[in-house]
């Protein structure tokens, strides 16, 4: 006797679950099944992928799998922006970007501490890091090289000037001073050098700083009242250091505006190279269309046509759809191992290695010394076919109900809305006629 079953497969988290199975009265079957997902948030998928990362359950998971790829993907981005910062703080550039710096820092931490638990929101932090992090070194080294060619430009005007007279004179007026005004003066060099700490902005200011302390340095030597020549240094110094701020971010801004074209490339570049990392024959197809997704987004980029926000917007966009394709494909080969350990239980022996049909969907077929055999049919989107041929009588039907009682027991597949069709093989012979029916499962 032989037969072919027709199922429906649908995910735990994103998935409904149903079971009922029918039997038309006829004698070969054949049965199939595919995977299904709803619209949920990041959040959501968190939920439910640290109840499956912490349960024992054999189930097979979507939501667990797609969890653990966004986890593998995500920490090796992390792993990587992580060096960037400490190679940037041993070479001594965090200080032309302090604020960018310390606030990628306590991303970078907080991504890597929920990393573990919500891997979905972990990723979106990554992508935000990613985002601003591309040119921050070069943009740190580009304004370490302006103010050490200002300070150089400086030295030699100021060496042109007599440098070693303005010393000579400086030691003069020193040993001639009071105590008060020695103090004076040491207050006025060190809140000028506090004030600006910042690099940038000290750069900007940097003539201006020095005529500001010349001046009151003039005032305070022979000064009556010396408190109120440093209380207007102090205002004048104040409104002087406003000033700076205002200008260095301006000149931030510039220059974070000429990087940005490179940084969002490198978005793009960066999802590319995630897309090559996992191209393998089953997925090819589909990951090949999303990279060429992502050469037209760059193409528009640099047309104008999208701005930076639409571009990190479509990257997110593509690497979730990158994820369900790998989610797909992890859960596909989990179900042919599903079979082959069943169908082995059943005395079946693989009839060769499964193979890819150009129509996409893998082909395992396996047989018993008896002559019984079986061939199944699963599609890149989780649907399944599978024929038992070459049986005597109604024999067929106990190995079909075991094999859809294991999937049950053991994997959590369910069948719902069955039809099935028999063919007595002592009038038409022993070959078999694909049937369909309908399954649902969970995993």
């Amino acid at each position: 006797m032989s037969g072919s079953i027709f199922a429906q497969l649908l995910e735990v988290g994103g998935m409904i679950l149903s079971g009922n199975w029918s039997d038309s009265g006829q004698s070969s079957s054949s049965s199939g099944f595919s995977f299904g997902h709803s619209n949920i948030s990041s959040s959501d998928y968190d939920s439910d992928y640290s109840a499956q990362r912490h349960s024992s359950s054999r189930k097979i998971s979507r939501n667990y799998e797609r969890g653990r790829q966004v986890a593998a993907t995500t920490g090796s981005y992390l792993l990587r922006y992580e060096q960037t910062l400490n190679d940037m703080l041993e070479q001594g550039l965090d200080k032309y970007v302090r604020d960018d710096f310390d606030n990628l820092m306590n991303m970078l931490e907080q991504a890597k501490a929920i990393l573990d638990e919500t891997p979905f929101q972990a990723r979106d932090i990554s992508l935000q890091i990613g985002a601003r992090i591309a040119g921050l070194p070069r943009l740190a080294r580009e304004l370490r090289r302006g103010i050490n060619a200002s300070e150089e430009v400086e030295r030699r005007e100021e060496e042109r000037q007599g440098h070693e007279k303005q010393i000579q004179e400086a030691k003069e007026r020193q040993a001639a001073m009071r105590a008060e005004e020695k103090a004076a003066l040491e207050y006025i060099d060190k809140t000028a050098q506090t004030t600006f700490a910042d690099a940038v902005e000290q750069d900007i200011v940097r003539k201006e700083i020095k005529a500001l302390k010349m001046s009151f340095e003039s005032q305070v030597v022979g000064s009556d009242n010396i408190k109120e020549v440093l209380a207007s240094f102090d205002r004048e110094l104040s409104a002087l250091h406003k000033s700076a701020q205002e200008k260095a971010e301006a000149w931030r801004e510039k220059k974070r505006n000429e990087q940005s074209v490179d940084a969002v490339e490198d978005t793009i570049t960066n999802a590319e190279n995630v897309i090559k990392q996992h191209s393998k024959p089953e997925v090819s197809e589909e990951l090949a269309s999303l990279q060429s997704s992502l050469g037209k987004l760059k193409e528009d980029f640099r047309a104008g046509i999208i701005t930076a926000e639409q571009v990190t917007s479509k990257v997110i966009e593509t690497q979730d759809a990158v994820t369900e394709t790998l989610t797909t494909e992890a859960l596909r080969r989990e179900t042919l191992k599903a079979i082959v350990a069943i169908t082995t239980k059943l005395g079946f022996i693989m009839n060769g290695k499964p193979k890819l049909l150009n129509d996409g969907n893998v082909r395992i077929s396996l047989r018993r010394p008896g002559g019984e055999e079986c061939t199944f049919l699963v599609s890149a989107e989780g649907g399944m076919k599978y024929t038992f041929d070459g049986y005597q009588g109604m024999a067929c039907k106990k190995d079909i109900g075991a094999l859809k009682k294991q999937l049950s027991d053991v994997y959590g597949v369910h069948f719902s809305n069955e039809r099935v069709i028999w063919q007595n093989p002592d009038e038409i012979g022993k070959s078999s006629v694909n049937n369909s029916e309908s399954i649902k499962g969970e995993h």
